[in-house]
């Protein structure tokens, strides 16, 4: 190609990611070249090669495909097999393979209102760029090489993460010792299990409630004080507060075991302004034993044959089957295979490097037209990024792919960037309305989502279903209480969770049946019944509370001052501990006998209240404790902690022999 090609818009990178843009570019008959590389080097394509796609998503089934194929056939959510997933690739694939240019881009010239596209056969002419060339990491060539039949040898790892956490179940079998390197963790059970009905963790987030704040944080983590332990000049002056959650909920493993939290240091400010859940939180999401054993203990043999394995991190730590050392307090030798922490120090002998995700961005360089000064070269910042799609200082250049989700499927996010992306390209008043107002956009989202004063490798991992409400917003698509005509449209705006379909059920990026699939999902989940029974029976307590102070007040037992006191010792001492209660005593999961039970006992609490003296409230506070503890005890498929309760994982120790025996038969061929 001897001369320069010109067309609207080059897309670099064919893949998963890009999908739903070519869908819409399609569809309203933008002008478009993808350029993509001769050789498939995503890690699905390489994990395809090594034949290693026998693993199950950590990311739902509802998060992980886009909403114009899940409409096609409505299904419950699960975790897809990784096999089935990249199926899905080819398909797209072979849809668009003669419309893909194979070259390499060598760099890119960035020009004010159009780029110069370099390719090792020649160079492209356009007005926009969309970059769709994904991450690398060290830790992907692990997965795709690293010996699993290995036995009875010490493997460190210098990160935990999903991709360390899969490597790990496949490790545990042969009686290795697995050792990890980190500065902290977070865990998440990824599916809910209660007599035949399953949830996943993704469904059951409730991003609209996020400007609850404290409250919705407290739900989200399972407790009042989790949040706080995020953060080492917050969780390290409240010390009271790591106290107070050991001593009222023991068996979370967060406060079983607290140094294993990542902690960074936040912005005052930004921590109490800025968003419920902020962004740049890094999280492994595995199956619980005790959901595990319920869902493949009858059949285990076809479920590890599948990919669906064991991989409970928190169990694995507790029964000492992993080590975690802190990162700033050990030192590893490479040259001798040594590795020293607090005082022990074990040989080795494998290590296997875990890495920061870092875009696979061409070389762009910014051309100072006019300006006579020589090309400035791109330097990725996901915080100088809006929405991690626009970079502040290039022009009608889009990043695609290049924010992921610390929980929820990839898919969601993409499908909304892609929207966004869509728009820009096709509206020519909307795309100027957010070029001049880039800079304030880029400084009003970070200012909300990022709540430490330094930028981190994990700041691109979202919350996706405040991310995709953010996208939402910009594109003009989202769904606000004036769009409610009904009872149904209020509660699928507050607790259905913010997939991509949730927006396009109506509008100018509609796709038919997303309405039907959104009801579809909405009866499967009981409309949320548990949930809403849970927070209002927390908020009947409080308003038992709020009556009991005002009737001591009213009936002369204490004046002004002793009202102000009792506020506060029931502020700190009960309200921020009422979530546990509501949490522990019915599930916020799934609707039971239970919930109606005790439902229908606090409303004769309430009225106890109002009618009864003031000491009514003592025996109805030691009833709810009494009913939690016996429920705790003997009653846990209703009562378990949201996530990591390690009491109630002990109960399934006996399965684990099992499980590893049937893994060396499958796996390997021995037991």
């Amino acid at each position: 190609m001897s001369s320069i090609q010109e067309t609207e818009t080059i897309i670099i990178g064919f893949g998963f990611s890009c999908v739903p843009l070519l869908r819409e570019l399609d569809r309203t008959g933008e002008k478009y070249l993808i350029l993509s590389d001769p050789a498939p080097s995503s890690v699905w394509s390489a994990l395809k090669r090594a034949g290693r796609l026998n693993f199950d998503l950590v990311s739902s089934y509802y998060t992980s495909f886009y909403s114009f194929d899940l409409v096609k056939d409505f299904r419950k959510d699960m975790y897809p097999l990784a096999g089935d997933f990249y199926a899905m690739h080819l398909s797209y694939y072979e849809k668009y393979k003669d419309q893909i240019i194979r070259t390499h881009v060598t760099r890119i010239e960035n020009h004010k209102g159009f780029s110069i596209v370099h390719t090792d056969e020649g160079s492209y002419k356009c007005t926009n760029v969309v970059i769709s060339t994904a991450f690398t990491r060290k830790i992907h060539d692990s997965l795709c090489s690293f010996d699993y039949s290995v036995k009875d040898k010490t493997i460190v790892f210098d990160t935990v993460g999903d991709s360390s956490n899969l490597m790990i179940s496949k490790l545990l079998s042969g009686n290795n010792k697995i050792v990890c390197v980190t500065n902290g963790f977070l865990a998440f059970d990824k599916l809910f299990y209660y007599k035949g009905k399953t949830a996943t963790l993704d469904q059951f987030e409730f991003h609209n409630l996020a400007p609850l704040g404290k409250f919705y944080r407290a739900f989200i983590g399972g407790s009042p004080y989790l949040f706080d332990q995020f953060f080492t000049n917050i969780g390290g002056k409240l010390k009271w507060k790591l106290k107070a959650a050991r001593l009222v909920t023991p068996e979370i493993f967060w406060f079983k075991y607290p140094e294993l939290i990542h902690r960074d240091e936040a912005d005052m400010t930004r921590y109490h302004k800025g968003a419920a859940f902020p962004n740049g939180f890094i999280a492994i999401k595995y199956w619980p034993i005790d959901t595990y054993t319920e869902m493949f203990g009858k059949d285990l043999e076809n479920a590890i044959r599948q990919g669906y394995l064991l991989n409970d991190l928190p169990l694995w730590i507790e029964e000492g089957m992993v080590k975690i050392c802190k990162k700033s307090e050990t030192q590893i030798d490479r040259e001798n295979k040594t590795l020293s922490y607090k005082g022990e120090v074990i040989s080795y002998d494998y290590f296997v490097q875990g890495g920061p995700e870092v875009p696979r961005l061409p070389q762009i360089l910014i051309m100072n037209d006019g300006a006579g000064s020589p090309p400035e070269e791109y330097k990725y910042r996901v915080r100088k990024n809006y929405l991690g799609v626009m970079p502040e200082n290039l022009s009608n250049v889009f990043l695609l792919g290049l924010i992921r989700p610390f929980t929820g499927g990839l898919a969601n996010m993409t499908e909304m960037q892609c929207l966004f992306i869509h728009k820009m390209i096709a509206n020519k008043s909307f795309k100027e309305g957010v070029t001049a107002t880039l800079p304030s956009r880029i400084r009003e989202y970070a200012e909300k989502y990022y709540i430490t004063a330094k930028d981190k490798p994990t700041d691109h991992l979202v919350y996706y279903g405040t991310y995709t409400e953010e996208v939402a917003k910009a594109i003009g698509i989202n769904i606000t209480a004036k769009d409610c005509r009904s009872l149904g449209d209020v509660r699928r705006w507050l607790l259905f969770p913010n997939n991509a379909f949730k927006y396009r059920q109506f509008g100018e990026y509609a796709v038919e049946k997303c309405s039907e699939f959104v009801r579809y999902i909405e009866k499967t989940h009981d409309n949320w019944t548990a949930f809403v029974l849970s927070a209002t029976t927390i908020g009947i307590y409080n308003l038992i509370a709020i009556l009991f102070i005002a009737k001591l007040f009213t009936g002369g037992y204490v004046g002004l001052v002793g009202v102000g006191v009792l506020a506060l010792l029931y502020y700190f001492l009960v309200a921020r501990n009422l979530i546990i209660l509501g949490l522990l005593a019915a599930s916020p999961v799934f609707i039971s006998p239970f919930n109606y039970f005790r439902f229908a006992l606090v409303i004769i609490f309430l009225i106890a209240t109002i009618w009864g003296p003031p000491a009514i409230v003592l025996p109805i506070l030691g009833f709810e404790i009494l009913m939690t503890v016996i429920a705790r005890r003997y009653r846990k498929d209703i009562s378990r902690h949201f996530f990591n309760d390690m009491a109630n994982k002990r109960q399934y120790r006996g399965f684990i022999k099992e499980y590893m025996e049937t893994y060396r038969k499958v796996v390997h061929g021995n037991a």
